[in-house]
């Protein structure tokens, strides 16, 4: 039997497209198979996949109201195509869109489909919004580490959004961490997780999906293990990173200043036990080591010393500041000099912006203290303090802490502890002037249990909102 002839094809799409085309109207890319995929590695996000007949970029548009709505998606050109949709409330529900332009302006357009996020992993948090003056507070979320019940807890890393609501998080497993873990954003769209996490696990890098992009030398064993990773990890502008590491000296415990490349191959490092004065064998209990703006001069702090090191590209100290160090104070002031203080920041100006936890045995408060140094005469004054003489907020953690200069002027507060005679856990920004213009306190099942958090940065809005 003979095949059968081929069929003409239908002339009228070709006679549709050469309408438009002669009507200048670029055809539509047609969207098939749309759908929503819960993102396992974190319920606050979603993967939105669907198709195309011809090449085209990838845009979802959502959110749970129209005056509310963000995009997200990118301009390839792609006939597959999925988009990751985030920062999603708790238990919240939105309608979303895709949206693909080809190259000749074509526009296709899905209809609108409903997801509902999930419930995180830390079931019980409660994130209290008591302040918020949008038209003074920096824009953007707060990216923080989150700490419950007890200082030794699995790490979790939390992004709030300007109302307080957790948008993003991430949970490095069930595993027991120490609570001093530092967070911090790394170009857009990197989140990278630093020292202190649990045994057997390593300082990462993750995107936006929760998916880990680069993970550090593994953890040992032991809380003050030698060589483990603890408070302070950040990544350099040159690539590298940089961090505090446990070390002995027989029995002599002592903090290690190391800079590591990408394959965790040490390319530096610095001994505190060389230059930081202890009694007997005290340890110092570094909690910052930063590079400042030329990447040429490290800085070092001591909590149990109360001292802030300046050491030069060589390692060398070139002052140490404190009471009783290096600087005179140049003034008038009933507690000139800090206690136990965490998270140094050196400001444009030369300043030093640091978070005075103050002492259970000498001072039982805190607060967040700006000074400025005068190296050639070597002298120390506070620049600005909050509250000082700003406002009337008392609050007492005796450990955690820091305090960072916003683009705007004001300054963000994590005043974080899991002591139940110490102040409940809270993050908040203040204007120079010491107005509290957002605030966000952290418990437990209604302040059942405690929560708490290390470090927090401000950091810009991840979202772009439809216009």
């Amino acid at each position: 039997m003979s095949a059968p002839p081929p069929r003409a094809a239908s002339p009228l799409p070709w006679l549709a497209l050469a309408l438009l085309a002669a009507a200048g109207c670029p055809p539509e890319p047609e969207i098939s198979g749309l759908e929503v995929i819960e993102n396992p590695d974190n319920v606050l996000s979603a993967f939105v996949r669907w198709t195309t007949d011809a090449p085209a970029t990838s845009r979802v548009e959502f959110g749970p109201d129209a005056p509310d709505r963000f995009a997200v998606g990118d301009d390839e050109q792609v006939t597959d195509h999925e988009v990751l949709v985030f920062g999603l409330r708790p238990d919240q529900e939105i309608r979303l869109r895709a949206l693909s332009t080809t190259d000749d302006g074509g526009e296709g357009l899905s209809d609108e489909v409903v997801h509902v996020a999930g419930s995180p992993p830390f079931d019980g948090a409660q994130f209290e919004l008591t302040h918020h003056d949008p038209e003074r507070a920096e824009p953007g979320w707060t990216l923080a580490n989150l700490v419950l019940g007890a200082t030794l807890a699995p790490t979790i890393v939390v992004m709030l959004d300007e109302e307080g609501w957790p948008v993003w998080y991430h949970r490095m497993g069930d595993a027991v961490g120490s609570g001093d873990v530092e967070v911090s954003l790394v170009g857009d769209d990197r989140i990278l997780i630093g020292g202190g996490v649990a045994a057997y696990n390593a300082p990462r890098m993750v995107d936006l999906a929760g998916r880990v992009l680069w993970e550090g030398p593994q953890q040992p064993e032991g809380l003050y293990a030698e060589g483990s990773w603890h408070h302070s990890f950040r990544r350099t502008p040159d690539g590298t990173f940089l961090g505090l590491q446990y070390a002995f000296d027989g029995l002599q415990l002592y903090d290690r200043v190391t800079e590591i490349d990408g394959e965790g191959d040490t390319l530096w490092s610095w001994r505190s036990i060389d230059h930081v004065d202890v009694l007997g064998d005290e340890y110092p209990h570094g909690n910052n080591a930063m590079l400042d703006g030329s990447g040429e001069t490290l800085y070092y702090s001591s909590r149990y010393t109360s001292s802030l090191l300046k050491l030069d590209g060589e390692g060398q100290v070139l002052w140490q500041l404190g009471e009783d160090r290096d600087f005179e104070y140049d003034g008038e002031h009933d507690t000139p000099w800090f206690l136990a203080a965490h998270a140094r920041q050196v400001l444009p100006d030369g300043n030093v912006l640091l978070y005075d936890n103050g002492s259970a045995e000498d001072r039982e408060w805190s607060r967040v203290v700006e000074y400025r140094l005068d190296e050639d005469s070597m002298t120390a004054s506070i620049a600005w303090e909050y509250p000082g003489a700003l406002a009337d907020d008392e609050w007492f953690t005796f450990a955690w802490g820091d305090a960072d200069r916003l683009s705007n002027g004001n300054t963000l507060v994590c005043a974080g502890t899991l002591v139940g005679r110490q102040s409940q856990s809270r993050l908040f920004e203040v204007t120079p002037d010491g107005d509290k213009v957002w605030q966000v306190l952290l418990s437990v099942n209604d302040q059942e249990e405690l929560a708490g958090a290390y470090m927090a940065q401000r950091i810009p809005p991840l979202l772009d909102k439809v216009p």
